[in-house]
């Protein structure tokens, strides 16, 4: 076993690319004892593969890296310039343990292993690295292909197009194999895009390297040097020379479309013949026009340049901002676009489309555009109009382009959407007064709408009705069209949004005719009449006087009628949101109570899209159309922002936002009202505003809305994000719904019900908590979680209101305090930390405006019983079938005294209990009496006993509210008082010791003394009697030396008190007066006796006198027994003074001595007597010396008058009287 142990290897070793190692040997160099050991070890290597904590970050020091959000490669750019001198790749190892990074410095080998695509990693093989003669360079070749390049080569005409690929060499040193050398192998030089690879950790298996899991991967591009000449080329464009059907006739006549594809490129020298590389390291604006001759539409807008954005190169090192592009392309090398002309010479001359193209980020960089081999034009097809139609559904607008939005609805708020009443379908019913529209349209031979049909007007009047109800009168409108200016304008749906006409108007081979019915109908038809061109209402279909196109459709073909619809009376169907005006302050939606909501609501009716569509139009009620007997409620509820935000601190339930409000008011200055809700009637007119506000706080509060038109039709809805639409356009303008955090205003501190103590323990830390709140008793908090300013509020400890025995002692702040007598508050709230070192019933704090009292507890270590009177009258006289009442204060107290009101009563019982145990008619705590044990001794002629009285409780054994209390049907003791009854017999020198239930075992104190009550239950003394020799050691004969200890009495008797075993007399404590006492004498005939009383004060306060009785000095002349005669007297005054005397014979023999022994402490075997004993001990250590006489027999032998002395003849330090009781 060697006290340590060290291996050292005999030869470092540095052979690379070996696995397993060659045997390695070792010095193990051991020490024992101070003898160094050493002895040679074989260690052999087991083959393992590299733990899986080791991993490779790779870079390349001489390009720049890009920065990306892919944290699976790391991306780095060099020009071409660079990599024709060469490019270093470093591998490095790290040891990683969890997120936990630290350096491996081992020596390893890497290898480059090209990635045909971003998910594949061919591990296992490797390039074959050649070794040379000198064994320190490793060289090979790989080919890097851009992850990007098509499956298929890009080859139009003689030219092939590319992203590029690469062939490099590769180098590295046997004394870095971790750093790779590369450069292009040959003199072609060609750039790339993203050429993918993995930087790979490799292992020697004796024959060639295989490569393991650990591998980085990266991606390189190569780029110019300098910017090379870029040109666009289309590489797919339609046969052209034709007329193709243009745009510029109506928005729904499908033109003819036209599709381009085209790419940039540039060409280097010294690449490979025949290819040209696709142009990605910029991003390119495409601008498509047609020499100003053609206009192209897109997405509804016509513009003489089309412009279309592609190629976002290297993610991470362009960033394009403020740039407003229509397309973005990533990875594709080709850019699409699609489009369609406009005639507007109404000429037919075919042109190429011209394409440029510019870099975003340089626009002085010239890029070569191109022309199409192709020519194009757009014209006017004729047509043959054959029919005239109505349409049940609108599936069109008649202006083009259609820049009008229409009215709709979104979760009950106004929006608006382009194609105005798109889907309306008349014959799903129409309300009276409400404009609805009907869609009539000239149709062609084969089918198709007539869209170059020239501008004509349409005539609607009423066909027929059926039922009680005629429609009333009918009124025919225009949409109001836009005008050239605009771009999008609104079309609210109300009659002002309207022309009223006596023809409406058609365009493009479409009339979209808006009319209005003013009284219900149940079964009405409508007769639509297609005008000739230029007439009016009253001549609409008189023959024209020239032959034109006109002629058709024929006069038989150009009047038609509706399917019968109906025609409901008005009323509201739903509300809308128009308006609303909140008052928010930062994101998280904060208000105080009292800020204004304002709302506009509009009454509207309902329309269905389509047959099955669950989508509607909403149209407004015209003013005067209304029902004024309807009503909306507006209610704050209740809501967190997600389901698992409810248990959010910023989004706990606190508060339900109080009653919604419409009384004027401002911020924090609120009346509490007797309802959560505000309902207010809908006048004659169909929009109306309504102002409200909350009243209480809220975490998370949502507005709801509830409206009733009282006919059967309820809905419900929340307040939501909303933006005017006239500012967003076509864009959804309706969000979320709208949570609020309603706070309120603080005016005073209170005492928050979170953290409320009504009762604490003793030396015990507790906390309490204000917070501020406004006039309503309501707790505030800040707006924003960035207020953090803090407030000193004043703190005191109320010790004149303070009351009850302790009265809570003194008052430790354990929180941080800044300034005495303040605490600080952070967020309308303070939270102090307390401890109070005494009990306290009714204690109080004052923390700013609020003052809490509360009280303190404490546990009970002890039971006090305080007699009613005197400590003499502990000692009262028995009265045979008369029982006895001895009255007590009691309660249960700590360890200094304070009462402990988990179980006693308060000093004052006057005040209303903070705590409370029990119920007044429920028993609490019950106050009990533990068992006291007499005892019976052995006298002459009988028995003497302590006696056997039985305490018990007469009233006040119940604890209510933490107060003993008498029977509550007889208050003849008053509260907190017991009584203790004595009865049966007779007892002297017995404990009244309490039990509290709940807490057993607490000694019982009176007044402060360790000890409890001690009760004699005396009878009246009438005789002296004396112990039995026999039973107390008093053997005949005794033993010199040995004492004969007895006891006298002083008892009482009662009557019948003789039984089968003898008379029983009861101890009595009467007083026998000042110079009372009970004395003993003793004579001997041959030895001098000595006799002394050994009774205690506490004997004698019960009648027992003890006396101890013993011979020495026989007589020369004795026989060795001395016979004595012991005479007990009575006191000579008081009760006993003419009662007998008593006595009884003792006989002594003479014990004789034989010998010495002792015993010391150094060594405790027992010795015989010699005349010297010599003992070796410490210096300065207590030595106990035991020295004993023995008689004959080898008992031990009591002696007197012993002397010690030293071997010099000086006495030891010890008191020989100390020695001579034990002999």
């Amino acid at each position: 076993t060697f006290d340590n142990l060290v291996l050292q290897p005999t030869v470092k070793q540095t052979t690379p690319f070996k696995n397993p190692l060659p045997p390695l040997t070792f010095h193990a160099i051991g020490g024992y004892n101070s003898i160094i050991y050493t002895c040679g070890i074989d260690v052999k290597p087991v083959e393992k593969t590299i733990s899986s904590s080791i991993v490779i970050r790779a870079s390349i020091p001489d390009a720049t890296r890009i920065e990306t959000s892919n944290t699976n490669d790391s991306f780095w750019v060099v020009g071409i310039s660079k990599l024709r001198e060469g490019i270093t790749i470093k591998a490095e190892f790290k040891k990683l343990f969890g997120t936990v990074e630290s350096v491996d410095a081992t020596l390893r080998n890497v290898t480059i292993i090209p990635r045909g695509g971003v998910a594949s990693r061919p591990y296992g093989s490797s390039p074959a690295w050649t070794r040379p003669a000198d064994r320190s360079v490793f060289t090979t070749e790989i080919v890097l292909d851009s992850e990007y390049n098509p499956e298929s080569q890009l080859k139009i005409g003689q030219f092939s197009y590319t992203y590029g690929k690469l062939l490099l060499s590769l180098s590295r040193e046997t004394t870095t194999p971790s750093v790779v050398r590369a450069s292009y192998s040959t003199g072609v030089h060609p750039p790339v895009r993203a050429a993918a690879f993995d930087v790979c950790m490799t292992d020697y298996n004796g024959q060639k390297e295989v490569v393991t899991d650990h591998c980085t991967s990266m991606r390189l591009w190569v780029v110019p040097d300098s910017p090379p000449d870029r040109r666009v080329l289309v590489t797919k464009s339609p046969a052209g020379g034709k007329k193709n059907r243009g745009s510029g006739a109506t928005c729904g006549a499908s033109p003819s479309e036209l599709t381009l594809e085209m790419l940039t490129y540039y060409e280097i020298a010294n690449t490979v013949e025949g290819f040209r590389y696709l142009s990605y390291e910029v991003p390119i604006l495409y601008e498509v026009s047609s020499a100003g001759q053609v206009f192209l539409e897109l997405g509804g807008v016509l513009a003489n340049t089309l412009k279309i954005f592609n190629n976002v190169p290297i993610e991470g090192v362009l960033t394009l901002q403020d740039q407003q592009m229509s397309l973005t392309h990533t990875t594709g090398y080709l850019t699409t676009v699609s489009f369609h002309g406009r005639d507007v010479t109404n000429e037919n001359n075919p042109l190429p489309i011209e394409i440029g193209a510019k870099n975003i980020l340089n626009t002085q960089q010239v890029i070569t555009p191109t022309l199409t081999e192709q020519t194009y034009w757009w014209g006017q097809p004729v047509q043959s109009f054959t029919a005239f139609e109505l349409s049940e559904q609108v599936t069109t607008d008649n202006e083009c382009p259609s820049k009008r939005l229409f009215q709709s609805s979104h979760h009950n708020y106004q929006v608006f959407e382009p194609r105005p009443a798109t889907q309306w379908a008349y014959v799903q019913g129409v309300v009276e007064g409400v404009p609805f529209p009907i869609e009539s349209s000239i149709r062609t031979v084969d089918g198709y709408r007539g869209w170059t049909y020239p501008k004509t007007s349409i005539r609607v009047s009423k066909h027929s009705t059926t039922g009680c109800n005629n429609g009333g009168t009918l009124a025919l409108y225009n949409l109001r069209p836009s005008s050239e200016s605009e771009t999008t304008t609104l079309r609210s749906g109300n009659l002002s949004s309207f022309q009223e006409v006596t023809l409406s108007d058609m365009n493009y081979g479409t009339a979209v005719s808006w009319m209005t019915l003013s009284e219900p109908c149940e079964r009405c038809v409508l007769r639509f009449d297609l005008c000739y061109v230029g007439k009016r209402a009253h001549n609409c279909l008189e023959l024209p006087h020239s032959s034109s196109v006109d002629y058709y459709p024929l006069l038989s073909e150009r009047t038609k009628v509706t399917k019968p619809f109906s025609v409901r009376k008005a009323t509201t169907e739903k509300i809308i949101v128009t308006e609303q005006l909140l008052p928010v302050r930062g994101e998280e939606g904060s208000i105080r109570v009292g800020e204004q909501f304002s709302i506009t609501i509009q009454e509207v009716a309902m329309f269905t899209r389509g047959y099955s569509s669950g989508s509607k139009w909403s149209m407004p009620l015209p003013e005067g159309r209304s029902s004024n007997r309807m009503q909306v409620t507006i209610s704050s509820e209740w809501s967190p922002r997600e389901l698992d935000t409810v248990f959010d601190s910023k989004h706990m339930r606190y508060g339900n936002g109080g009653f919604i409000s419409m009384r004027d008011t401002i911020s924090c200055s609120v009346e509490l009202s007797n309802t959560q809700s505000v309902a207010f009637a809908l006048s004659m007119y169909s929009e109306h505003s309504a102002k409200f506000h909350f009243t209480q706080p809220c975490s998370s509060c949502s507005i709801r809305l509830t409206f009733d038109n009282l006919q059967g039709v309820k809905s419900t809805f929340r307040l939501r994000q909303y933006h005017p639409p006239s500012r967003l356009g076509l864009s959804p303008t309706v969000g979320d719904t709208l949570r609020f955090r309603v706070m309120t205003c603080g005016v005073t501190w209170a005492l928050s019900p979170i953290h409320v103590h009504h009762v604490v323990k003793k030396r015990r830390p507790f906390s309490i908590t204000v917070v501020r709140v406004d006039q309503h008793g309501t707790p505030s908090w800040d707006s924003s979680e960035e207020d953090t300013s803090v407030q000193q509020i004043p703190f005191s400890f109320l010790y004149n209101q303070s009351v009850g025995n302790g009265a809570g002692g003194s008052l430790s702040i354990t929180s941080d305090i800044q300034q005495r007598g303040f605490i600080s508050g952070v967020d309308s709230s303070a939270t102090v930390r307390l401890e109070v070192t005494r009990a306290c019933f009714k204690c109080a704090v004052k923390i700013g405006s609020a003052t809490h009292y509360f009280s303190v507890m404490t546990d009970p270590t002890q039971i006090i019983a305080i007699p009613k009177y005197s400590e003499q009258q502990s000692s009262i006289q028995y009265q045979e079938n008369i029982p006895s009442s001895w009255l007590f204060d009691i309660y249960a107290a700590d360890e200094v005294g304070d009462r402990s009101y988990l179980v006693g009563g308060p000093t004052f019982p006057g005040f209303v209990p903070l705590y409370h145990l029990s119920s007044w008619f429920v028993s609490g705590s019950l106050i009990s009496l533990r068992e006291n044990e007499g005892f019976n001794l052995s006298a002459i002629g009988g028995f003497v006993s302590s006696g056997n009285s039985t305490p018990s409780l007469k009233s006040g054994q119940f604890v209510y509210n933490g107060i003993p209390v008498p029977n509550r049907f007889r208050q003849e003791l008053p509260l907190g008082s017991i009584a203790v009854q004595l009865a049966d017999k007779p007892g002297v020198g017995f404990d009244v010791e309490f039990d509290i239930s709940g807490f057993p075992g607490l000694p019982t104190r009176v007044l402060g003394s360790k000890k409890g009550p001690k009760v004699n239950y005396w009878v009246p003394a009438t005789e002296l009697t004396v112990d039995n020799p026999a039973i107390r050691g008093c053997k005949s004969p005794a033993v010199q030396g040995a004492p004969c200890t007895f006891r006298a009495y002083i008892v009482g008797e009662l009557a019948n008190s003789t039984g089968s075993e003898g008379k029983t007399w009861y101890l009595s404590s009467q007083s026998l007066g000042t110079t009372a006492g009970v004395t003993a004498t003793a004579t001997c005939d041959s030895c001098r006796p000595i006799i002394y009383g050994i009774g205690t004060d506490k004997e004698k306060s019960i009648g027992v006198y003890p006396f101890n009785l013993s011979v020495s000095d026989f007589y020369s002349n004795s026989t060795g027994t001395c016979n004595c005669q012991v005479v007990v007297s009575p006191p000579k005054e008081g009760a006993l003074r003419n009662a007998t005397e008593k006595s009884f014979p003792v006989s002594f023999s003479r014990r004789l001595l034989t010998q010495w022994r002792y015993a010391s402490s150094t060594d405790f075997s027992v010795q015989s007597s010699k005349s010297s004993q010599t003992a070796r001990v410490a210096a300065n250590r207590l030595v106990d010396i035991y020295l004993s006489a023995y008689d004959e027999s080898g008992t031990v032998t009591n002696v007197g008058g012993l002397s010690w002395e030293g071997s010099s003849g000086s006495k030891l330090p010890v008191d020989p009287a100390e020695m001579i009781p034990q002999g």
